[in-house]
């Protein structure tokens, strides 16, 4: 069960995520396509208090290839645990201009730190 002595760290990163998704919406302005698949665009912030089991966070824009439908954009939260490991998490689809809108959306901040949560979340099982 996510432990909410956690919360208090996760409300302090709040700046930062909304930092790192502004910064994301440029990066995407200038260098997302509207169509073709490009490199992984990633925007990273970290959990400053040393608390948390997800040391480093990203915000990514990506691409991908859905079936007779074209290529598709979307958001993900990702972290780097203390150990090492990897994990990621898809937040949102759409098309590129859809991706910017929501990265520039305060709902999304919220959005992430729910995302953050989840994960720690199931860490904590």
């Amino acid at each position: 069960m996510y432990s909410e002595r956690y919360e208090p760290y996760i409300e302090e990163m709040t700046e930062d995520i909304s930092d790192a998704a502004r910064l994301l919406a440029l990066d995407a302005e200038r260098n997302v396509p509207e169509t073709g698949l490009f490199p992984k665009i990633t925007v990273e912030f970290k959990d400053k208090s040393g608390i948390l089991d997800i040391t480093y966070w990203q915000l990514n824009i990506c691409s991908f290839i859905e079936g007779g439908n074209g290529d598709k954009r979307y958001l993900e939260v990702s972290g780097t645990l203390k150990g090492g490991y990897k994990m990621s998490c898809f937040n949102f689809a759409g098309t590129t201009s859809e991706c910017i809108e929501m990265l520039r959306n305060p709902f999304y901040v919220e959005n992430v730190k729910q995302t953050m949560r989840v994960n720690l979340n199931a860490m904590d099982d």
